[in-house]
């Protein structure tokens, strides 16, 4: 009897361990992960050259990168580009391709006179694009139209559009980018909306007369990012960003084409963690929150307040602007440099409280503000200030 229950155990252990087994060779969809590695190329290499692209930057090469990503298929695969310069119109990246350089001597640069984003996704579904170690020259000299992007990626919103066309049955974009250098665009160096997941790491944009990090898609990461010397906003985190995250990111002489839109941070979207990140020298403000229920935590701002080039400098320049913001946890320092210089400070206050901003605990130590750490009316119970102002050192 003993032995006829022993037997008995053991097979349902036997059968437990093969039903677990076989929950390990799924993923969260119930998708066999050895069928995925059937459905998704990682081997398949083609080098654009060998598709006749002209690494020399005088004659167009679109058509050719072009041929050599929709000959990877459904599948997917990789795009090798070697070091040159290609000048091309608009190349269209559909799901599961990725598209790797050999660093910053890879330069895909825009062709004059063009009204497109130089990299888009070939559809609304398009998911897990990864673009990795090239440099985009946006040829802004010779651009007239703020269409002309850096990166556009726009995808759907919906969930169940996106896992309908997926092979992975997954219903978020799930892009990689990573080690992208974007300078002289005409509009937005990077430009990302809907759907999330993506990780964007060391990213940097430089004179865009757009903004230079322009988010609009939900639940991203952004890490060792930096914007210089953007037109307009250095990052600027729209309504339909949420859920994102921001670490060791940093914004400079953010206003250069529009000292009114010259934020370094401009956050309008709600839910948003910002850790380890500076705002610099940005022609408006270092940082605003226009949204609610966001953290941000070991952050610098730091003269700003004046516009790089001509020098100009604002009367309402702050370190940290809460406008319209509600629920909302700060800790940073505001700083000024100049505070020693002949031209005095540049910013002008640590902190504002705008627009009904309420509900708010704010942490902030300060030196060298040109008027004061806070303006006195802005003082009230609707909100948790602990300020310390350093004035006496110098």
């Amino acid at each position: 009897m003993l032995k006829k229950i022993i037997t008995g155990l053991l097979v349902i252990i036997l059968i437990l361990i093969c039903f677990i087994f076989k929950l390990i060779k799924q993923d969260s969809n119930g998708v066999h992960i050895s069928e995925i590695a059937k459905k998704i190329s990682t081997e398949t290499i083609i080098n654009v050259q060998e598709q006749g692209a002209d690494s020399t930057g005088f004659s167009d090469s679109t058509k050719s990168f072009q041929k050599a990503i929709d000959s990877l298929g459904k599948s997917g695969g990789i795009i090798f580009i070697p070091k040159g310069t290609f000048l091309l119109e608009q190349i269209q990246i559909p799901s599961y391709v990725q598209l790797v350089g050999s660093g910053k001597g890879t330069i895909l640069k825009s062709k004059p006179n063009s009204d497109k984003p130089l990299i888009v996704l070939k559809s609304k579904t398009a998911q897990m694009v990864y673009l990795r170690d090239f440099t985009i020259d946006g040829n802004r000299e010779y651009q007239s139209s703020s269409k002309a992007r850096g990166i556009e990626f726009i995808n759907t919103r919906s969930a169940e559009e996106m896992k309908k066309k997926s092979i992975l049955k997954e219903h978020d974009a799930r892009h990689y980018i990573e080690n992208i250098y974007i300078s002289e665009t005409k509009g937005d160096g990077l430009y990302i909306e809907g759907r999330g997941e993506s990780q964007i790491k060391g990213l940097q944009v430089l004179r865009s007369d757009g903004i230079g990090i322009h988010s609009n898609a939900q639940d991203n990461w952004f890490t060792d990012c930096s914007s210089g010397e953007s037109g307009i906003y250095g990052i600027f985190v729209g309504d339909a960003a949420t859920n994102s995250r921001y670490v060791n990111c940093k914004a400079w002489f953010s206003g250069r084409v529009n000292s009114d839109q010259g934020d370094g941070f401009h956050l309008t979207a709600s839910r948003i963690v910002l850790t380890g990140s500076e705002a610099q020298d940005n022609s408006k403000h270092g940082f605003v929150f226009a949204g609610n229920d966001i953290v941000g935590y070991g952050l610098l701002a730091e003269a700003n307040g004046w516009q790089y080039g001509t020098r100009i400098r604002r009367e309402d320049g702050t370190g940290f602007v809460f406008y319209g913001a509600t629920n909302c946890n700060l800790q940073g320092v505001a700083a000024d440099r100049f505070v020693d210089s002949k031209e005095k400070s540049h910013q002008a206050f640590a902190i504002q409280l705008l627009n009904q901003s309420r509900g708010n605990h704010i942490d902030v130590t300060s030196r060298g503000m040109r008027l004061n750490t806070i303006p006195s009316d802005q003082i009230n119970d609707n909100n948790k200030i602990n300020i310390t102002d350093n004035k006496e050192i110098n």
